[in-house]
């Protein structure tokens, strides 16, 4: 289920019995350019008191909501059944959105770079109050802010995002049927990079 949250989506996983209840997905705005290292110095540490996980990713990497709100719900489902290939949710959901099986190409494809201004919050909660809270510590320790522009630009770089996920012209193309625009197919093919990795996990 998705519903609008705070200039982000909520995604509402009650009904799956999932290891974290709700996540969020936040497109986050930062006064100036950080550093990779200076965020990952405090990540970790943010929302330890809250039973909630958080993850990164560079917008540019992103090619719709769709594509990290079925990531998100493919991580936690091979938690849940067993099939996970890293120990933690949150890399889990990097291997979902890159089409990787390996941490190290993930990164490559849609970590944040070493210094960026904008990037796509994810947050996994056991509850909603500890979700708002994580938010709320995590725009607050870095003086950020919310900016829903960043989602209405996912998509738009189509050369960048054919290089990046290995997506051919030809490939493309034969994805596009009828009036499905090439955003859309765009879309279709790096989900389904995505959906190879249980295919592989057989």
């Amino acid at each position: 289920m998705r519903i609008e949250f705070d200039s982000g989506i909520l995604l509402d996983f009650q009904q799956e019995n999932f290891l974290y209840k709700f996540s969020g997905i936040f497109p986050v705005d930062f006064k100036s350019q950080i550093s990779k290292k200076y965020l990952f110095k405090f990540l970790s540490s943010i929302c330890s008191n809250y039973h909630s996980a958080l993850q990164v990713a560079d917008p540019s990497s992103i090619v719709s909501w769709r594509h990290i709100a079925i990531s998100v719900y493919k991580a936690l489902r091979s938690f849940k059944n067993g099939r996970n290939i890293s120990r933690r949710v949150e890399i889990e959901v990097l291997l979902y959105l890159s089409g990787c099986r390996q941490i190290k190409d993930a990164l490559k494809i849609v970590g944040v770079k070493e210094h960026f201004s904008n990037i796509i919050l994810i947050i996994f909660s056991k509850d909603l109050n500890s979700l708002r809270k994580c938010l709320k510590i995590f725009l607050e320790k870095f003086e950020a802010e919310l900016n829903g522009k960043i989602f209405s630009s996912f998509g738009e770089n189509t050369n960048h995002l054919m290089k990046l996920y290995n997506i051919s012209s030809l490939e493309l193309e034969s994805t596009v049927r009828g009036n499905l625009p090439f955003r859309d197919a765009l879309e279709l093919i790096v989900i389904e990079r995505g959906s190879l990795l249980d295919v592989e996990k057989h």
